[in-house]
């Protein structure tokens, strides 16, 4: 969300003390909030319980004298030196306290009648939370106070879109908050410090994720707060923490909560910044103040005051809580009208709002661990009792079209938001076609011109979409193939081209069109072609408006008319740029991916198993005087070149079509290729150890493999690493136990380091932490990558209950795009002088064309011959050389 500053007026301490001041003019507030003027030369007393009746005051009256003065110059500079407000201690002494009654509690606003004229508006916000998650810290970051503060209320005068409005916070902890059984009325605490609780008109609710009992009335408070319509945050703290130190998963809770709250905004805290608790004050603020601009006449008029609202006054000896009823909360006013999604997705105050019609309707309860998500949601109404353990079948959950493009276009605000564009761009396709979602990034360009009356704003905005619409083009050209869809985009371009500030863009979108051709995205899963062919899915049938893309009126500028489509050569020359130029120097990185992965797949060719040359002992001593590093190298060199030549998509149709489908894409082959390699490595070494007859020569390779995947663990090639550690690991080599204590014990112990690193335990958690925290040049672990996106494929829907209701199960793409973006960002960091090292060729001959034993059973009958079990006669010479004779 796109906070809004807040500027703070000052940090001057207000006295507030009942009985420490003494004013020139004595007030008495009534019921009505009324004004009449104090009895003269009288304190009014307090009287006793058995004297009391229903007509005694409902909330106490100012003393007539004290020690200081009132200084009419002091308030009447309040608006500039309005700051941190500081609630002294009563201090009377035992004596007084005998002779006087108990003073009850004073209200926040209890200012004299000279000063209700000149009043700015009140804003109390009440920050809810366990004991320990963390309140005073987020008051003291939020407000840049120098020190925490004691009382459990801070006010300080802030300046907000050119008003000046009092704020107050006031901390207020989760058990003292009660919601009715009955109604699910929210019920405040009678008194903050000492002082009356005034009304609250907006809450921040926090837990801590490294305390899971921290979240258990939460859902409760947010569910009440939905309903009174109190405009409400959920504030993850302390999210700076390692992950294995939380008991919650904030993104987890997150989601959850607003499957359930409906509208609920979030945010995350940590204590090495202040960003975020800001933010979070210039959220609720613009969402408590959209609020009050809304409600407009609907608001009841306020007698004496033109503050944000008048405090609720509640009797001053009334028992039990301030309850946030129907008379405190007005129904608020929906704006009709679109909104840049930039600004409506993480900046509107209508995703603080709720509403008893459209609101939530029901709580949410959270399971046992926030970072199980496979785990099923427990939700319940607070409509009627359900059955103990049953979930709320009216509940909704996946995400529509709309609101994925809304995200896309949003303007990113957490880890999560960075990596949405890359995950939707590559796996949107699963559910809709490219000039869907074309349109609607156009529908919403063009509505910002509209809707948005900042210059400033609506340039952010707009600049921000074609950013998206460049890197899709650069990254995915063969959606914009489909003929149609190529022209639309070639006359959005020509349309914003003459902006000023928008020629840059359109000018690298041209360049991009150029690269445009038909490959394997084109026709592949939700096209334009079948979408052009359904008339029920194809809104191109409907009238566009006039000066749209789609107008048939429309003209292109001269410099486009006069060619089709499909020219190229005549667009290039029209552009002046050359036709086989596909980007400019400045293109972001997806476009340089593409080039690199044309030209990788004509050089991976070159790269498959051959078997041309049988295997003899002359090879083994080749390879045994090559050093380790050349081996590794070329190793690296070879897997870089089969890994820049798959695109994200190809793994995604490698695991989601079968057999015959598969045939219609010939991206396909380039998967297939390092899958194929990987195996081909693992046979490779277990070959060459098996090779020699002798122990101590099987000793002698195993050891320089074991080298070699050190050096490949240096290089971050984990899949050569895999593959060797594979052919050792495999039957017929881990059983060779002579050949294995004639190993070195620092070669093994470093190899048990290797082992442990590309463990399976935990879910291979160990190689995981490793490729996450590498930052250089990298090559991922293909088979355990490609299982990930099996399982997330297989395991769950593209679509929650029916596809025309169009809850699409984005958690699904969300597991499968983490796999696809740490693929697309190793990419984008290739080996630098792989190929400059000599002898790599010979490595490559060794590796690729020679006649390998590849099945494991004719590979374990050679391991037998070579040590023999227990109990049985060693093979004779003879058959070890039938072996290689096959």
């Amino acid at each position: 969300m796109s906070a809004e500053p807040v500027e703070l007026m000052g940090d001057v301490p207000i006295d507030h003390g009942h009985g420490a001041q003494a004013y020139p003019k004595q007030t008495i507030y009534t019921r009505r909030g009324s004004l009449k003027p104090p009895e003269p030369k009288r304190a009014p007393v307090r009287p006793s319980l058995q004297g009391r009746t229903n007509s005694a005051p409902l909330v106490e009256r100012h003393r007539p004298a004290a020690p200081t003065g009132f200084n009419p110059s002091q308030h009447h500079d309040e608006d500039q030196s309005l700051g941190t407000a500081h609630w002294p201690d009563d201090d009377d002494d035992d004596d007084e306290e005998e002779q006087t009654p108990p003073v009850p509690p004073t209200r926040f606003d209890s200012l004299p009648a000279s000063m209700l004229e000149n009043r700015i508006p009140e804003i109390n916000v009440a920050i809810i939370g366990a004991d320990g998650v963390g309140k005073t810290t987020f008051v003291q970051k939020a407000l840049d106070l120098p020190n925490p503060p004691h009382a459990g209320s801070v006010e300080q005068k802030i300046a907000y879109r050119s008003s000046q409005y009092l704020i107050r916070l006031l901390e207020i902890p989760i058990d003292d908050v009660n919601v009715d059984d009955d109604d699910d009325t929210i019920c405040w605490p009678d008194t903050i410090g000492n002082r009356m609780t005034p009304k609250i008109d907006g809450a921040l609710t926090l837990y801590d994720v490294k305390d899971k009992s921290s979240l258990d009335q939460v859902p409760e408070v947010l569910t009440a707060l939905s309903k009174a319509s109190v405009p409400s945050i959920l504030i993850s703290c302390k999210c700076d923490v390692a992950p294995f130190e939380r008991d919650l998963d904030p993104v987890a809770i997150e989601e959850k909560a607003k499957r359930s709250v409906r509208n609920l905004a979030t945010l995350q805290t940590s204590n090495a910044t202040s960003d975020n608790h800001k933010r979070g004050i210039s959220m609720i603020i613009r969402a408590i103040t959209s609020r009050a601009g809304d409600n407009g006449t609907a608001r009841r008029k306020r007698a004496q005051s033109n503050a944000l609202h008048q405090t609720a006054h509640t009797p001053a000896g009334l028992k039990g809580h301030v309850r946030a009823a129907s008379e405190h909360s007005t129904i608020i006013l929906r704006d009709k009208r679109l909104q840049d999604p930039a600004i409506a997705t993480h900046s509107s105050a209508d995703h603080l709002r709720t509403s008893p019609e459209d609101g939530m309707q029901r709580s949410f309860l959270f399971e046992g661990s926030g970072t199980d998500s496979s785990a099923e949601d427990s939700e319940t109404s607070t409509k009627e009792p359900t059955v103990a353990g049953g979930a709320d079948p009216s509940v909704e959950t996946g995400a529509t079209f709309e609101e994925l493009v809304d995200r896309l276009l949003a303007k990113p605000m957490s880890k999560a938001d960075s990596k949405f564009a890359a995950i939707f761009l590559a796996l949107y396709r699963n559910f809709a076609a490219p000039g869907k979602l074309f349109e609607a990034i156009v529908q919403r360009f063009d509505a910002v011109d509209r809707l948005i009356a900042s210059d400033l704003t609506k340039s952010t905005a707009q600049l921000r979409y074609l950013n998206i619409v460049e890197q899709w083009i650069g990254g995915y050209p063969g959606d914009f193939a489909f003929i149609k869809t190529k022209r639309r985009t070639q006359a959005f371009i020509a349309k914003i081209g003459p902006i000023a500030i928008f020629s840059a863009a359109a000018n690298e979108m041209r360049q991009h069109l150029l690269a445009v051709r038909e490959n394997d995205d084109t026709r592949w899963a939700y096209n334009d072609e079948d979408r052009e062919v359904d008339d029920l899915a194809m809104s191109y049938s409907a009238l566009p408006p006039p000066g749209s893309i789609d107008d048939l009126e429309f003209a292109l500028p001269d410099s486009l008319n006069g060619l089709t489509v499909t020219d190229d050569v005549g667009l290039a020359a029209t552009l002046g740029v050359e036709a086989e130029r596909p980007a400019s120097d400045s293109s972001t990185t997806s476009s340089q991916i593409m080039i690199n992965s044309s030209v990788a797949q004509r050089e991976a060719q070159q790269l498959e198993a051959s078997d041309r040359l049988p295997l003899w002992k002359d090879h083994w001593r080749i390879l045994m005087e090559i050093p380790d590093e050349i081996v590794a190298n070329e190793l690296t060199r070879m897997d870089w070149v089969m890994f820049s030549s798959i695109r994200p998509r190809d793994l995604v149709r490698h695991v989601s079509l079968n057999g015959l489908e598969k045939e219609a894409y010939r991206n396909l082959a380039n998967v297939d290729r390092i899958v194929n390699h990987f195996n081909q490595v693992a046979a490779w070494v277990a070959n060459f150890i098996l090779l020699r007859d002798k122990p101590k020569h099987r000793a002698l390779m195993l050891e320089k493999m074991m080298r070699v995947a050190r050096k490949l663990r240096e290089l971050n090639n984990y899949n050569s690493l895999g593959a060797i550690i594979a052919g050792i690991k495999s039957s017929a080599i881990h059983r060779l136990s002579a050949t294995r204590e004639l190993l070195p014990p620092s070669v093994g112990k470093d190899w048990m380091k290797l082992e442990i690193l590309m463990s399976p335990t935990r879910s291979h958690a160990a190689y995981r932490l490793a490729w996450e925290n590498s930052s250089s040049q990298r090559i991922p672990y293909i088979p355990l990558h490609r299982r990930d996106l099996v399982s997330a494929e297989e395991g769950n829907k593209t679509f929650l209950g029916e596809e025309s209701s169009g809850r699409i199960n984005w958690k699904k793409f969300e597991v499968m795009g983490e796999v696809i973006v740490s693929l697309q960002r190793a990419q984008s960091l290739p080996y630098r002088g792989l190929a400059n090292w000599k002898g790599g060729e010979q490595v490559r001959e060794l590796v690729l064309d020679l006649q390998l034993v590849r099945d494991e059973e004719d590979l374990y009958e050679r391991s037998t011959q070579c040590e023999p079990p227990a109990g049985t006669a060693a093979t004779t010479t003879a058959r070890f050389m039938e072996f290689f004779k096959r």
